[in-house]
């Protein structure tokens, strides 16, 4: 079945001739060599709790996890009006217990296991949620991860 397909690997084994000259360049010259001035551009990138911030709303985390800041809309209810929204709400988070909904737990909530949320949510879906949540493998750096992490820890009950 198509629908049960996770990955598709494809091996070229030729390439077709391509000129550029034709297509606007002045020679077939490609340099591949790493640009320096690109590669160490800019200041380095530190994953604090305003950059997880930042994060979590330009992916679209806020939509289905409340967050309990006042500087972020809360996440809609779930469909069919339910009280809670999609996603686990990630007010008061860290460090505390979380059931599954194959029956196992966590005692405290940490960075393992926020980051494996994260990347793999089908692995531990919370209990009385749907497993919805995409993978955000290879969209996510590992910096901007580290910073929803670090913001995480931030958002306590209120």
């Amino acid at each position: 079945d198509v629908e049960k397909v996770e990955n598709a690997y494809l091996t070229l084994h030729s390439l077709p001739s391509f000129d550029l000259t034709d297509h606007g360049f002045a020679t077939n010259d490609v340099d591949l060599t790493p640009r320096q001035d690109l590669a160490a551009s800019g200041p380095a990138i530190e994953p604090t709790a305003a950059l997880g911030k930042e994060v979590a709303v330009r992916y679209g985390c806020i939509a289905c996890h409340a967050t309990g800041d006042p500087s972020i809309p809360a996440p809609p209810p779930a469909a069919g009006g339910a009280k809670t929204a999609v996603g686990p709400p990630w007010i008061g988070l860290w460090n505390s217990p979380r059931a599954f909904s194959d029956g196992s737990e966590i005692k405290n909530v940490d960075a393992a296991y926020l980051r494996e949320s994260i990347l793999d949510p089908q692995t531990k879906v919370v209990a009385g949620f749907d497993p919805v949540m995409p993978t955000f493998q290879g969209r996510l750096k590992d910096k901007q991860i580290t910073g929803i992490i670090e913001y995480l820890k931030t958002l306590s009950e209120h």
